[in-house]
């Protein structure tokens, strides 16, 4: 899939690809289930580590990966902020997100967190199945 700007507007082509796993794919989106990646921020590794290990635990997610620090520069209450940050990233579906948002906000110090999700448009099976398996049902 390619962006560009015309006229101050979002243009998106899709390019669509042959994939080994995509009838998979298909198979599974009819039947409901949609891999997604979270993206989380934290001011600091250990949060972010224990929100990861919690999320696996309670099989809200099937792993995370907590990726060291970003440089975040952002618009805060009217004041160009720049802040130094951890990513978390956690493999999950998307039927989980809300139960998975509330675990994330109730020990999350920020008052608006980052909680964003990205679809997973090509995997290998065999990870997908794996995945599934440590998921809550």
């Amino acid at each position: 899939m390619t962006i560009s700007v015309k006229n101050n507007k979002l243009q998106w082509q899709t390019v669509y690809l042959t994939l080994p796993t995509f009838s998979y794919k298909m198979r599974a989106m009819s039947h409901g289930i949609q891999h997604i990646q979270i993206q989380i921020t934290f001011p600091a590794a250990e949060l972010a580590l224990a929100t990861a290990k919690k999320l696996v635990q309670e099989k809200l997610v099937a792993c995370a990966q907590v990726c060291g620090t970003v440089q975040s520069v952002y618009v805060w209450k009217d004041v160009c902020q720049t802040s130094t940050e951890t990513l978390l990233l956690a493999k999950t579906t998307l039927p989980l997100f809300e139960r998975l948002e509330a675990v994330v906000r109730a020990d999350h110090p920020y008052e608006c967190p980052q909680i964003v999700a990205l679809p997973i448009v090509a995997a290998n099976t065999d990870y997908l199945d794996w995945l599934n398996e440590q998921l809550r049902e």
